[in-house]
């Protein structure tokens, strides 16, 4: 709930802050979000492996599960398998984590959408992950996820245990 929260009101202040800017004839784009237009809406977060709570700070060594849905804006279809060309996480010095489309959940709570998993590496720095999530559709209409730039729900690798 907390989490909730948090990205409403960051959401209610990047509409402020972009509306003020706007106002006073600002003319370079912030840096938030990713850069250029959009065709596909993204949403995406990271849980745990073992439990699929919704998570931000991971241990090295341990494994984060990126879990995604996507909007064609255009066609306003969800993007599947079917539509997408390519679909994943880009994770700054690693390999990028391809996403897969299917069912999570248990019982009627059970939905279809995109996941992907990355063991943080043993050695991996400790601080945040600048990670995007990248869909390309065979329509050629693409979309980027990016972080919001708030550190306490940023992806993070800490010291031991979180």
């Amino acid at each position: 709930m907390k989490r909730v929260l948090t990205a409403a009101v960051v959401s209610v202040g990047a509409a402020g802050i972009l509306f003020a800017a706007s106002a006073a004839g600002q003319a370079s784009p912030p840096a938030w979000p990713a850069g250029g237009t959009a065709q596909v809406f993204i949403w995406a977060d990271t849980v745990t492996a073992d439990t699929g709570k919704q998570e931000n700070f991971f241990s090295q060594g341990s494994k984060v599960v990126f879990r995604a849905y996507a909007v064609d804006l255009k066609t306003k279809k969800v993007i599947t398998p079917t539509q997408a060309q390519y679909f994943y996480v880009k994770i700054p010095n690693n390999p990028n984590v391809r996403m897969r489309y299917g069912p999570v959940g248990a019982g009627t709570a059970k939905r279809s959408i995109w996941t992907g998993s990355w063991s943080v590496p043993s050695d991996y720095k400790l601080g945040l992950v600048d990670f995007r999530v990248l869909v390309h559709t065979k329509d050629r209409h693409h979309g980027v996820f990016q972080q919001a730039p708030v550190p306490a729900a940023q992806l993070t690798i800490v010291a031991g245990r979180p």
